[in-house]
């Protein structure tokens, strides 16, 4: 980890080249940076969990009497 071919500053200097090289970098971005909150957040998931932990919580609460 110590055996570095490169000081901190060259490599910062050849990733900020590479950058410039590469036309912005836009192959280094994260996948979430071009997702929306909803979808990183992943709302619809959180949703169908919320709605389900309710629904049981309702049923044990109220009781689910079946007729017969």
């Amino acid at each position: 980890m110590r055996d570095q071919p490169q000081s901190a500053l060259e490599r910062a200097v050849w990733w900020t080249e590479h950058v410039l090289r590469h036309g912005g970098g836009r192959h280094l971005r994260a996948r979430a940076a071009n997702m929306s909150w909803a979808e990183y957040l992943d709302v619809e998931l959180l949703t169908v969990l919320a709605l389900s932990a309710l629904a049981i919580a309702y049923h044990m609460v109220v009781g689910y009497h079946p007729k017969g």
